[in-house]
């Protein structure tokens, strides 16, 4: 077994299509599997309480905007997100819509999983549904 762990067909495989930052594109040295490499997970923004109760947008003071979330979003009972929506978040949505990248949808996925237990709201949800792609753009 070589070094990190890997297999030499890993190994092999790193060394003639390596792995590349979904955000960057920087090559992922091993041990790192991707989709971001060190420097893009750290620039990732968490969405930190205070935050809507409605929307899930960040609060800058005590006040809801739960008025303006009900009017604009008549539809929906509760969005959250993540992360706040800037690079790197931003080029890895875009690997994973557009790119079909699996690893992005994979790290998204866990993401938002984690985000059940901070949010009481999420565990009572019915249905979780994705932004989809828009007609024009798919």
């Amino acid at each position: 077994m070589p070094r990190w762990g890997r297999t030499w067909t890993e190994l092999l495989l790193d060394i003639c299509l390596p792995r590349a930052c979904a955000a960057c594109r920087r090559d992922l040295e091993p041990p790192l599997e991707g989709p971001l490499c060190g420097d893009c997970m750290a620039a990732l923004a968490p969405i930190a309480p205070p935050l809507c109760g409605f929307c899930g947008a960040p609060l800058r003071g005590s006040a809801d905007c739960r008025r303006a979330c009900r009017r604009d979003l008549p539809s929906l009972d509760a969005a959250r997100a993540a992360f706040l929506y800037k690079a790197p978040l931003r080029q890895l949505l875009h690997a994973f819509k557009y790119a079909g990248s699996a690893r992005a949808g994979a790290a998204l996925a866990g993401w938002l999983a984690g985000l059940a237990p901070r949010h009481p709201i999420l565990r009572r949800a019915e249905v979780v549904v994705p932004v989809p792609l828009h007609a024009v753009k798919l």
